[in-house]
């Protein structure tokens, strides 16, 4: 892959996380989901592309840790309404289903073997076999 795709994936790749992290109905969010597991699975699993998703698991356990934080305290001083808080709620998940599954690619990434919709999928986990 050469440096102009790999630079396009990448940044499609942080534009899906960045819009995860904002609310979108359920259905758009198992798209971006999708389309996050099909960016990522693109990338190689040079030192370059490790470096990224070490950036990208750290970078989204700061913001999952923020917009918790935010909406612990706005709850504790009544500032959101049931509404507000569901649709907050919901972006946690989507943002937590996320971190989910950068932290499987960056996992699969750092072992020395090809990344494969057999070994990072949205609606799959790892079997112990290939754990193993």
């Amino acid at each position: 892959m050469d440096q102009t795709s790999i630079w396009l994936h990448n940044f499609n790749v942080d534009r899906t996380l960045h819009r995860l992290a904002t609310y979108v109905q359920p259905s758009t969010a198992a798209a971006l989901l999708k389309f996050l597991v099909e960016e990522e699975n693109r990338l190689g699993t040079g030192p370059e592309e490790v470096q990224n998703s070490t950036r990208r698991v750290r970078e989204g356990r700061e913001r999952i840790a923020k917009i918790s934080n935010v909406i612990d305290g706005m709850v504790e001083h009544g500032l959101m309404d049931q509404e507000q808080l569901s649709r907050a709620l919901s972006v946690v998940t989507n943002m937590r289903e996320a971190q989910r599954l950068v932290e499987q690619c960056h996992e699969a990434r750092s072992i020395p073997q090809p990344l494969s919709k057999e070994n990072i999928g949205y609606d799959t986990k790892p079997s112990d076999q290939e754990i193993a």
